[in-house]
């Protein structure tokens, strides 16, 4: 089962060759990761010991808001890049590497971290466009034996593919996905692009997608410790990857959990 990797381990080595093995000389080199972020890493002649790192993430101005403004390695970033920071420790290699899933991520940290204390209810309606027709959404949900009990978030995927026939297996694919019962892992949902999911179509313009919109239901459960929470984020990001693989990589959220 395939699990994508929630950092980029291309900056990895590029930044701790430099920081961690030593590596002394100029470079500037420009990268992207299979999550459509792209990344400038560059070393000045007589600085070799200090490494910029810049950051084009999509979707910054919805992430924004649920930044760190007081990042001490925080930069004036390039023009064409979104955030710039300084690495000139070992420590750095890391945070760098994770740059994607922590800036992408940043919403669902905070929501995760009040489904964790049990209360859903300040979480706000979030939507996520990472592409022209794809978006993934974030919506507080309530008991409905007892509706003032907000007790889970729900995370849903509209998957959009321009190919016909990809759109068609992938419909499929993911229709069987969602009644296979796995566990403790998520309730999963699947709907037909016609017919959006009522948290969709309640709280957003549902966008025109070719495929339909996956949903997975989270509880305190499946968030209710440091490391459950931090692989939730890994698998929620992870899953804003390449269409071609969105099939197995919603399969990985549900197995995984």
């Amino acid at each position: 089962m395939l699990k994508l990797e929630s950092h980029c381990r291309i900056l990895e080595e590029l930044v701790g060759s430099r920081l961690v093995e030593g590596k002394r000389e100029a470079c500037e080199v420009t990268l992207s990761d299979l999550g459509y972020t792209r990344y400038k890493v560059v070393v000045e002649p007589g600085e070799e010991e200090k490494v910029k790192v810049y950051v084009d993430v999509p979707c910054f101005e919805v992430v924004k808001p649920y930044l760190d403004c007081d990042d001490p390695k925080a930069i004036e970033p390039e023009p064409g890049y979104h955030l710039g920071y300084l690495c000139d420790e070992a420590s750095d290699v890391e945070k760098m590497s994770y740059l994607r899933r922590d800036l992408l991520g940043a919403p669902f940290r905070r929501a995760f971290d009040a489904l964790a204390r049990g209360d859903t209810s300040k979480v706000e309606p979030l939507e996520l466009p990472w592409r022209p027709t794809e978006a993934v959404y974030l919506v507080a949900g309530n008991d409905p034996a007892n509706p003032n009990h907000w007790d889970r978030l729900i995370v849903v995927y509209a998957v959009d593919f321009e190919d016909e026939s990809d759109a068609a297996m992938a419909r499929v694919v993911l229709q069987q996905f969602a009644q296979t019962k796995v566990g403790n892992a998520p309730p999963c949902h699947f709907n037909e692009a016609t017919k959006p999911p009522l948290e969709v179509s309640t709280n957003f313009s549902p966008r025109e997608v070719g495929v339909g919109y996956l949903s997975f239901v989270l509880f305190q459960a499946h968030v209710a410790t440091d490391a459950r929470r931090l692989k939730a984020l890994d698998l929620v990001v992870a899953s804003v990857a390449p269409r071609k693989r969105g099939i197995r990589v919603s399969s990985s959220v549900l197995l995984i959990f």
